[in-house]
């Protein structure tokens, strides 16, 4: 059914149908050979945190696969947008022309899609923040066995703090490629009539899947905009509350301030969690879901919060003259 040429098309003996499969069939070929297998995890996971990390390193080439996938996709409708103008040519009463232009300009950003996800992200943002090099690793625990249920909390909330935050951004990151890649297939629909695409759906995808792949600058952006710094407080060496004043014991003081700071930390992770599940809110609300935008508002807002908890209590502090903070 897929025995079909260029020219057996130009003669009518072959469908448009059969041929775009036969094209497809080579295009994943050359997508293959475009990315490389993936290969297994290196090291041996001992504890949750270097399971997260193993993730975060195993995924490091899904983008390399939706970016040889989304060249691909692009070839194809490339091509298909040159049959189109073959076809407004052929019968310019039924006019293709709008939809052949609009398949060549999705498949020019498809085939380059980290150029065109650059131009959308400094667009929003007009300059990017440099990028991380994704090192993931690890916090050390207490392995004697001897540790209490403070320590062992201790232990879990460090253990797994570091590799959390990256996977998450790395999520949010792979996320906002596919919405990217998803705005452009609705925009490849411009002028199929009414089954053609929204373009609020469009403009929604493009700007939510940028804010996404942009996860630490539009982050640092909120936070300057709420706070007027970026400076997010390390909570496992915070010492601004004065737990003497509490507790009246410096021992005590000592284990009440490391419980009480992981506990701080680990709310720095739902913060994070809280602001890109915030955009992904917006997104649904924007596109007519159940969700609304005040919600997503919400998410954003205090997830940012959450994670600068240091400065929040500080803030309520002041607020309140509770008189608690060094």
């Amino acid at each position: 059914m897929l025995e079909c040429s260029v020219r057996e098309f130009q003669d009518r003996s072959c469908d448009e149908q059969h041929f775009i499969a036969k094209l497809f069939v080579w295009a994943v070929v050359f997508a293959a050979s475009l990315c490389p297998g993936f290969a297994y995890a290196t090291e041996v996971a001992g504890t949750l945190g270097a399971i997260m990390c193993n993730a975060r390193s195993e995924s490091s080439r899904f983008p390399e696969l939706l970016n040889a996938l989304s060249f691909v996709s692009g070839a194809i409708i490339c091509v298909r947008g040159v049959l189109l103008f073959r076809k407004h040519a052929d019968n310019p009463n039924d006019s293709q022309m709008t939809k052949a232009i609009w398949h060549l300009v999705v498949a020019a950003a498809l085939m380059s899609l980290p150029v065109f996800a650059g131009v959308i992200q400094r667009t929003i943002f007009g300059t990017i923040s440099g990028g991380s090099t994704w090192e993931c690793t690890p916090g050390g625990t207490n392995l004697d066995g001897t540790a209490g249920l403070d320590v062992m909390m201790q232990n879990f909330v460090k253990n797994i703090h570091a590799p959390m935050m990256i996977l998450v951004s790395y999520i949010s990151i792979l996320v906002g490629l596919v919405y990217i890649v998803r705005a452009l297939y609705k925009a490849a629909k411009t002028g199929s009539g009414a089954q053609g695409s929204d373009p609020k759906s469009i403009i929604t995808h493009l700007v939510i899947g940028a804010i996404l792949i942009s996860t630490g600058t539009s982050f640092s952006d909120v936070m300057k905009s709420l706070f007027g710094d970026n400076t997010v407080t390390d909570m496992f060496t915070y010492n601004g509350i004065a737990w003497s004043k509490l507790t009246g014991s410096e021992d005590v003081a000592n284990g009440a301030k490391n419980t009480v700071n992981a506990v701080l930390a680990f709310v720095q992770i739902i913060g994070i969690i809280a602001f890109v599940r915030g955009w992904l809110v917006l997104k649904a609300a924007l596109d007519g879901g159940q969700a609304t935008v005040p919600q997503g508002l919400i998410f954003v807002i205090s997830g940012v919060m959450a994670v600068n908890i240091g400065r929040m209590i500080e803030i309520f502090n002041a607020t309140f003259g509770t008189n608690i903070i060094n």
